[in-house]
């Protein structure tokens, strides 16, 4: 509420309002103003009164100061400082204010900052009130009741030139109008893919709902055969520009030519940049079109760019929308490699450059009850009760019949060769998944004559110590769909990605179990055997239930046990009495 109190100032519909909390036995009646807040701008302002003391002695010149911005307040922005000061009715606005800065010789010299008001409110000077001007004051108006008359406003047509064409614009007598809501996105993240008919209806049922004049669209997977037919049923009544000779199907804009005149000012592989002016209300908005490069070396490119683009627009409003493919900050993603943070710098140190703002959103960064949902999904499956009780193996002896011998088993625990190591590391495809260090077999291979000795002696300390770093053991899990529209978590496949140490440290002992695992593991199992195939216990099922249909056998009856839960989390006592 103390927020909500002394913020502001709070628009309604364009009117400003002032807030006042409520009291026992307060009269709702209107209240005469003299004072409101207002957000300036001090440019050019000396370094030493970059600090919350210096800018409350600066702004003081102006009215009572209240408190800088967040961005100001953090030294994050030094081309001008924004503060919010408490503005008399009755006192002046001045556009300069001159102070005192100090030297380094000793003493001061008078320097000039320039003022710029975000919002003044309208004054009027005959009932010293604000909200109104002198032309429009109550006080002025005549009290005597004139006649009502129903009447319909005639609106006069103006012509408007949009790309060479002579189109006719609407206006009406009152062109005080604030901004119209013109470019706001819904409040949900749609992304929807363009190609199949019920996405691309689906993208008409946005527009419409949303009534939106101006939008872009990332990613549209449509060729170019395909475009214009597919503009022409996503977008009957909005002209649309796309480059595929520059951008391929990265990037659509489009537009109601009717309400915007559209000029695209620079077509880059990562952004449309282009100058809108806004027929309703005659104002020019910038706008840039982004879809971020997936690598962070080519994505510079993009940050050089609006660095550039930024030094050009000067008064004129200017958002920057789209996919950026880069973070601000860590909370923002759920893994934390070098590359993330890399491109959070580059990130970061861009806005910084171009002085832009990030908006505040409606909702969450991460679209967490989906997150939610994968974490409940695995913990269930996998948060059983698990059998810590210890087994003396003495009892287990006789149940395994297939026991190696004693020269298998010098084999399996003989010292591992150097030859060993490096022929693991180069039966690696190259194109495989790198894990969270980021590098593939593919850069272990290329850089074996710099790296070689010093992977080859962290493998041999693994086999020696059985120690091995958790950096080394980390996996990133990445969710495969088993079909082609999934809807549950149960529908994804998880796969993990390890990094290629990890591999290489697997692969030597899956060389050496190889030979043996035919004779060690039972005949039945016939999943991930080399020379059985899993399908065939599915000939063996439809061999055993072949008869079960014929009712001049016994009664029978199959049950199906589903093991979906790892094996040290199953209760085998249930399965024994169930089996």
């Amino acid at each position: 509420m103390t927020e909500v109190i002394e913020g502001g100032p709070w628009l309604f519909q364009g009117q400003p309002i002032v807030l006042q909390r409520w009291q026992p036995g307060m009269a709702l009646r209107k209240l005469k103003h003299t004072e409101v807040p207002v957000w300036i701008k001090l440019k050019h302002l000396p370094v030493e009164y970059w600090t919350e003391e210096g800018l409350s002695v600066v702004a003081s010149g102006i009215g009572k100061p209240l408190y800088p911005d967040a961005i100001t307040k953090a030294c994050m922005r030094l081309d001008f400082a924004r503060v919010c000061v408490m503005l008399n009715i009755s006192s002046k606005l001045p556009k300069h204010i001159v102070i005192l800065a100090p030297i380094a010789e000793g003493g001061k010299v008078p320097c000039k900052v320039d003022v710029e008001y975000k919002w003044v409110p309208k004054k009027c000077v005959t009932c010293m009130s604000l909200g109104h001007s002198a032309s429009s004051c109550p006080t002025t108006q005549h009290s005597t009741k004139k006649p009502v008359n129903i009447f319909v406003q005639k609106v006069r047509t103006v012509d408007a030139t949009v790309h060479g064409k002579r189109v006719p614009s609407l206006w009406g007598r009152n062109r005080d109008t604030r901004l119209p809501s013109l470019l706001v996105s819904p409040p949900s993240n749609v992304r929807i893919r363009i190609h199949p008919q019920d996405h691309q209806k689906a993208v008409l049922d946005l527009i419409f709902d949303y009534k939106l004049q101006f939008i872009g669209i990332l990613e549209t997977r449509v060729s170019s055969l395909n475009a214009s037919r597919v503009q022409t049923f996503t977008f009957p009544r909005l002209k649309c520009f796309f480059d595929y000779s520059v951008l391929g199907t990265r990037i659509w804009v489009a537009w109601n030519e009717d309400e915007l005149d559209v000029d695209i000012l620079l077509v880059h592989a990562q952004f449309i940049h282009c100058k809108i002016f806004i027929c309703g209300c005659q104002k020019v908005v910038f706008v840039m079109v982004v879809y971020g490069d997936n690598e962070v070396v080519p994505r510079r490119d993009l940050w050089h760019e609006l660095s550039l683009l930024a030094s050009s627009i000067v008064d004129d409003p200017w958002l920057v929308l789209g996919d950026f493919n880069a973070v601000m900050d860590m909370s923002e993603v759920c893994e934390n490699s070098g590359d993330i943070r890399v491109a959070m710098e580059d990130f970061c140190a861009c806005i910084l450059d171009t002085g832009l703002i990030s908006l505040p959103i409606c909702r969450r960064h991460l679209h967490w009850p989906v997150i939610n949902e994968f974490v409940g999904f695995f913990q269930q499956l996998l948060g059983g009760e698990r059998r810590s009780r210890a087994m003396d193996l003495r009892y287990l002896r006789p149940w395994a019949s297939r026991i190696i011998t004693d020269e298998e088993a010098r084999t399996l625990t003989a010292p591992v060769t150097r030859t060993e190591i490096k022929q693991a590391f180069f039966d690696i495809e190259e194109d495989k998944a790198p894990g969270p260090v980021g590098y593939s077999a593919g850069f272990y291979k290329a850089a074996w004559p710099v790296i070689g000795e010093e992977i080859m002696v962290a493998v041999e300390e693994f086999f020696t110590n059985g120690c091995l770093l958790k950096q080394v053991n980390a996996t990133l899990v990445a969710l495969i769909p088993k079909v082609q529209s999934p809807m549950t978590v149960a529908d994804f496949r998880p796969i993990s990605c390890c990094n290629v140490l990890y591999k290489a440290i697997t692969k030597i002992l899956v060389q050496r179990l190889r030979p043996l695992l035919s004779r060690l593991v039972s005949p039945t199992q016939n999943a991930f055997i080399p020379g059985r195939l899993i399908s065939d216990n599915i000939l063996l099922a439809q061999e055993l239930f072949a008869g079960y249909n014929q009712q001049r056998t016994p009664p029978r009856c199959a049950m199906k046990v589903d093991l979906r839960k790892a094996y040290d989390k199953v209760k085998w006592d249930f399965l024994l009495v169930t089996l």
